[in-house]
Order: structure tokens, then sequence, then C-alpha cells
């Protein structure tokens, strides 16, 4: 993987990124939402790359994908099955219907 970030960069450091071409209403859209948040658009934009930059890319989810084994189906029926008692006691809970089994 390319680094961004050159070898010296240590996290107490700020680096600076300026992004070129954006559309006005973009901007101008991004600037609607920070002063909604009650922050500056930095400060918005620094929020919005950090959740960015914490998503998985595509490759990177084809490749969890790619190491997972499936579940067996004895395995799979019985997490349904345990999945499917805990929703109906979660709507008799609701519903106010007494448990039979006691």
């Amino acid at each position: 993987m390319a680094k961004l970030v050159p070898e010296w960069y240590h996290p107490f450091m700020d680096v600076s990124v300026n992004v070129k071409g954006i559309e006005v209403e973009v901007v101008e859209r991004l600037a609607e939402q920070a002063e909604r948040e009650g922050v500056s658009a930095q400060e918005w934009m620094r929020q919005a790359l950090r959740r960015t930059a914490a998503l998985l890319t595509p490759r990177e989810l084809d490749e969890r994908v790619a190491t997972r084994t499936p579940i067996s189906a004895d395995r799979y029926q019985q997490v349904m099955e345990s999945v499917s008692a805990k929703r109906a006691a979660a709507i008799r809970v609701a519903a106010g219907v007494p448990d039979r089994r006691r």
C-alpha cells in the first residue's frame, strides 16, 4: 500500500489536505451541514474524513468475505431457532402476554 504520509510523520503532528475541483454545490452543502451541527466547516470535514477512513474499501470487504468459512446447516438451524425464540419472547413481553412455560 502506498504511503501518503512521509516517514517522519508522527500522529501528534497536523497534516493538511488540500482538495481541488470540488463543485460549489458540494462545498455549500458541507457548509450547511457544519452550520447545522454547530461546528466549523473545517471540523465538519475532519469528521467526514475520519468516518470515511473508518470504512472498508470494496476490495477490503471482498478480502474479508473470502476468508470466511460457511457455517454448517445444523449450526445455521440452531442460530435461526435461537433468534426466532428470542424474537417471540420479546413480542410476548411487548404485548403483555404472560409466559406460559412457568
